[in-house]
């Protein structure tokens, strides 16, 4: 299997530095985030595509599916707020050759935050090619 997934999340948190959002990445769940807004983006699923094996049967496709989950707390605007990381990370990812699958409003399961957005995105990766195209 092809895995890139600390150089995509690397990338991620990158990005939303240089568009102003300090220290907003987390890479799971395990601790629940205390400053908004709040981003955990994580590898959430990976798979071979059987179709692609080479002449000794090896698989050199393998699918990559990334999620972001996006909090915001802010009074007014949270859902802007959301939307507005939302667009930064899915610029960088389809400069990375993903695609956007999902991109939903989540209503909010708890009163720490304000407003909720996941999005998903999938690439096929190839482990030579994908490493050249970053």
């Amino acid at each position: 299997m092809t895995d890139i997934e600390n150089i995509i999340i690397n990338r991620i948190d990158t990005v939303l530095e240089n568009a102003g959002y300090h220290d907003i990445l987390m890479s799971d769940y395990e601790n629940v985030p205390s400053e908004f807004p709040c981003v955990v983006f994580e590898q959430s699923d990976g798979y071979e595509r059987a179709e692609y094996h080479n002449s000794s049967r090896e698989n050199n496709v393998d699918v990559i599916v990334f999620e972001a989950d996006i909090y915001s707390n802010k009074k007014n605007g949270a859902k802007s707020e959301c939307k507005a990381i939302a667009q930064v990370i899915d610029t960088e990812m389809a400069s990375l050759g993903f695609s956007r699958t999902a991109n939903q409003p989540l209503k909010p399961t708890s009163n720490m935050y304000r407003a909720r957005r996941l999005v998903r995105y999938r690439a096929n990766v190839d482990s030579n090619k994908y490493i050249y195209h970053i």
